[in-house]
């Protein structure tokens, strides 16, 4: 879905999404068909052994998430998302505070890389 909502942007003359946690949560009411009833309660045999689980809930559930898309309301909706304007000189900078905040934070014994992604460019 996100592939068929970033190509319409691109033919739109907008760019792609990017990062998309804060608008999905930020505008899910607008797309969301949210499920309030069901769980994911053990079973075997096709009968339920246990009440172990999780239950479908108002708004965020573990169940089901934020709930069900509706593709057309979220292309709408997705069309509409400001994409940040990011200087590609400001990257390096980012990327030096990202590796220095990584090295104070991980106690790893293994070397690894810090990647940024910004719009639809990959650093």
């Amino acid at each position: 879905m996100i592939s068929l909502v970033n190509s319409a942007r691109r033919a739109a003359g907008k760019p792609s999404l990017g990062f998309l946690n804060p608008a999905l949560y930020a505008l899910h009411a607008l797309f969301v068909n949210d499920i309030i009833e069901g769980e994911n309660n053990c079973l075997a045999a096709g009968a339920q052994c246990c009440a172990e689980g999780f239950y479908a809930a108002v708004g965020w559930d573990p169940v089901t998430g934020l709930g069900s898309i509706d593709f057309a309301k979220f292309l709408r909706a997705m069309m509409e998302v400001e994409v940040p304007v990011v200087d590609k000189g400001n990257v390096s900078e980012l990327m030096h505070r990202l590796e220095r905040a990584a090295e104070n934070t991980m106690k790893t014994t293994h070397t690894g890389s810090v990647s940024v992604v910004v719009g639809s460019y990959h650093y």
